[in-house]
């Protein structure tokens, strides 16, 4: 709601991100992924996004962040996930291990 301006209906959790940054090497930051197909309202500009849609061969990798590429396409087929990544200078990828996992 707060950055896209709807509401998610019937969310399921298929992956866990965990991201470090070298310049900060400790400190991970632990995200949710969640995948809703159904929701309420209309997608509105937000400072964190602009709503677009995209056929899955057409996907932006190029504009997104670099880790996307990974684990997307696990979120798009429907399966679970846990991702592990390293950023560099330039949110460059240094370490990237993504895996399926059964179930959360």
């Amino acid at each position: 709601m707060e950055e896209a301006g709807i509401e998610a209906r019937n969310l399921m959790r298929q992956g866990i991100l965990e991201f470090e940054f070298e310049k900060e090497r400790g400190t991970i930051l632990e995200t949710h992924v969640f995948r809703a197909n159904d929701f309420v309202g209309e997608p509105r500009e937000s400072e964190e996004m602009r709503p677009a849609w995209f056929r899955t061969d057409t996907i932006p990798f190029d504009a997104m962040w670099p880790d996307d590429r990974h684990w997307f396409p696990l979120l798009l087929s429907g399966k679970n996930f846990k991702g592990a990544f390293l950023f560099g200078e330039g949110d460059k990828v240094l370490e990237a291990k993504v895996s399926e996992v059964a179930s959360y």
